[in-house]
C-alpha cells in the first residue's frame, strides 16, 4: 500500500466514524457544546501527513499528529485516535503485506515491544498539548513530568484505568476481538456499514466500562451506561433493523447528553477498529489481484 492510499484509508476510517450515529458522542448532525463533526474532519485531514510519515517512530507520529491537530482545531478531538493509529500504521510499515488480524497483531507486538523512553517523552508532550479532560495526576509517571520508563511500560501502569493503554499491552486484543469482529459480523449479515459502526460502538460501551466516563464521572456511572448499552443492543437483536430501534437510540443519546456523558474512549476504539478493517481489506484485495 503506497502512502497516498494509506492516507486515504486513514481519512476514510475517521470520516465513516463521524458519519455514524453514536449515542453520547459527536457525529454529523449531533454536535457537542465545544466540538462538532467538522472539527473531527479537519483533525483527520491534519494528521494524514504526520501519522503516515515513513520511518518515523511511534512517538514522533503521535507528537507531530497532535501538533498538527492543535494547529487545525482548538479542541481535543483525536488524542485517543492518534495513540491507537500510530502503532498500527508503524506495524503495517513493518509488515506491509499483512492480510489477516493475526499477522498484523504479530507486527504490532514487535512494534510495541520496541517502544522507547523517547517514544514516551514524545507521547507525554502530545498529551500535554491535547490536554484531555479528566486526566488528573498520578504518583507514577505523571504526564506533567518527564517519563523514566519506555512507552509500553508507561501504558502498562495506566492500563487499569485507561482502555487505550490496555490495548497497547494486549496487542490490540480488544480492537480485534470486539471491534473488528463486530464490524465483520455485521458486514457478513448484510447490515449497512453506518449501522455496523453504531453497533460496534455500543458493543464497546457494553463490554468495557468506558474509561473516559469513569475518569470524569466515576466507575459506577460507567457501569450504568454499560448496562444501558447492553439493553439497547438486546432490543436491536430482536428488531428487523436499525430503524426500529432508532427512537431508543435517540432517547439514550439525549439521556447521556443531559448527564454530560461522552463514551469517548469507546469511540476511539471504534475508529481504530474501522482502520484495521480497512487495512486488512485493502491488503486482501491487493493480494487477490497479484
Amino acid at each position: 500500500m503506497n502512502r497516498a492510499h494509506l492516507q486515504s484509508v486513514v481519512l476514510d476510517a475517521c470520516v465513516q466514524d463521524i458519519r455514524a450515529f453514536k449515542p453520547g458522542n459527536v457525529s454529523i448532525g449531533f454536535p457537542m457544546q465545544d466540538m462538532n463533526a467538522e472539527d473531527f474532519i479537519r483533525s483527520a485531514q491534519a494528521i494524514l501527513a504526520p501519522i503516515t510519515e515513513p520511518g518515523d517512530t511511534v512517538g514522533q507520529r503521535i507528537e507531530r499528529s497532535i501538533e498538527a491537530t492543535h494547529r487545525a482545531v482548538s479542541c481535543n478531538t483525536n488524542l485517543g485516535i492518534v495513540l491507537l493509529f500510530a502503532p498500527l500504521i508503524a506495524a503495517l510499515e513493518r509488515w506491509p503485506d499483512a492480510q489477516d488480524s493475526d499477522s498484523l497483531q504479530g507486527a504490532l507486538h514487535t512494534v510495541l515491544a520496541e517502544l522507547t523512553i523517547e517514544d514516551a517523552q514524545a507521547c507525554y508532550r502530545a498529551i500535554r498539548i491535547a490536554a484531555p479532560g479528566g486526566l488528573g495526576s498520578s504518583h507514577e509517571e505523571d504526564v506533567h513530568s518527564e517519563p523514566s520508563l519506555n512507552l509500553l511500560e508507561v501504558m502498562r501502569l495506566a492500563a487499569g484505568w485507561d482502555n487505550i493503554a490496555r490495548e497497547y499491552i494486549e496487542d490490540y486484543a480488544g480492537i480485534v476481538e470486539t471491534g473488528l469482529n463486530s464490524l465483520m459480523r455485521s458486514k457478513q449479515q448484510g447490515e449497512a456499514e453506518i449501522w455496523a459502526i453504531t453497533r460496534c460502538y455500543l458493543t464497546f460501551v457494553a463490554n468495557y466500562p468506558d474509561t473516559h466516563v469513569s475518569r470524569r464521572h466515576g466507575v459506577q456511572l460507567a457501569r450504568t451506561i454499560q448496562e444501558e448499552a447492553l439493553e439497547l443492543l438486546d432490543q436491536w437483536r430482536i428488531c428487523r433493523g436499525a430503524a426500529e430501534v432508532w427512537p431508543e437510540m435517540l432517547k439514550l443519546h439525549q439521556r447521556w447528553r443531559n448527564l454530560k456523558i461522552n463514551p469517548g474512549t469507546s469511540a476511539d476504539l471504534v475508529v481504530a477498529s474501522i482502520l484495521m478493517m480497512r487495512l486488512l481489506e485493502a491488503n486482501s484485495y491487493n493480494g487477490a489481484r497479484h
